[in-house]
């Protein structure tokens, strides 16, 4: 057995199998499979005989007789290689990841159906011959369930939580120094002394996305994306700088009123609310 004599001439030789990894370069896990006759463990069979050839020349022996002991094992069948299937040192566990039941769409279902069924019923139950009166009755029907499905899908938008910036106590502010260009808004222009005795409200809602950067009483800026029909609300001591991405495809409500005529699809406009009073505005001194 090549194997027993592998093991015999190195432990003849008084030479540690870790010792013997060393001299030859080879992986220790590679000797003990030789010694052990696992030559399945070894990737292929050049691979084993040259193992043998090193292991013995390592020893100071001639490899001749290893080859020819292992060359008979061979042709015997004694080293049929098994089929090995690799195993990890662990069985993985699967777990099943719980997916939340959204309740809305059986909601929709029902809704449907309770709509559906009395003009199904109502169609085959009578006979008309008329077809346009069929023609109607069924294209009246999928534009109520149209409606109460963008309906429900509107509301359950339009209900989600807003960022609402909190109030501070009002601080005079410099405004001077300020480089932004700003376009002015003509259909909202109330008077300095009404805006400086009250907060400001701005609300936002996105009717194509949109990108923005908000700053309030000149703190640092806020910038975010808004997705179709999200909205935000904030509220200001001062004045709101609003640079829009996409300046028509959002709605403006600010102290509230609706604004209007600030921009188009994919126009970049930046917007200060209340809008600075011009010259003209600007009361004289008596």
């Amino acid at each position: 057995m090549i194997g027993e004599y592998l093991s015999r001439c190195r432990n003849e030789s008084g030479v540690p199998i870790e010792e013997l990894s060393k001299r030859t370069r080879i992986r220790l896990y590679y000797l003990k499979a030789l010694e052990k006759e696992e030559f399945y463990k070894i990737p292929g069979e050049t691979y084993v005989k040259g193992h043998i050839q090193t292991y013995l020349k390592a020893l100071g022996l001639d490899p001749a007789e290893g080859l020819r002991i292992y060359q008979n094992e061979s042709n015997h069948g004694v080293a049929d290689t098994p089929v090995v299937t690799k195993t990890t040192d662990f069985n993985p566990v699967r777990t099943d990841t719980v997916k939340p039941v959204k309740s809305y769409k059986y909601i929709y279902v029902a809704v449907i159906i309770l709509i559906a069924s009395p003009v199904v019923y109502f169609l085959y139950s009578h006979k008309f011959d008329n077809p346009r009166l069929k023609t109607y009755i069924i294209n009246k029907a999928q534009t109520n369930i149209k409606d109460f499905i963008d309906t429900v899908n509107s509301s359950k938008t339009d209900n989600a939580a807003t960022a609402v910036q909190p109030s501070e106590p009002q601080t005079p502010k410099n405004t001077s120094a300020q480089a932004t260009q700003v376009v002015k808004q003509p259909a909202v222009s109330p008077s300095p002394a009404v805006t400086a005795a009250k907060q400001h409200t701005l609300s936002l809602k996105a009717l194509d996305l949109t990108w923005l950067s908000v700053k309030i009483d000149g703190k640092e800026a806020k910038q975010m994306f808004l997705k179709p029909l999200e909205t935000v609300q904030w509220v200001a001591d001062d004045n709101f700088v609003l640079k829009l991405g996409n300046a028509g495809g959002v709605k403006i409500v600010f102290d509230g009123k609706e604004l209007e005529g600030y921009g188009q699809k994919g126009s970049v406009v930046t917007l200060e609310l209340p809008p600075k009073p011009t010259p003209s505005e600007v009361p004289i001194p008596e």
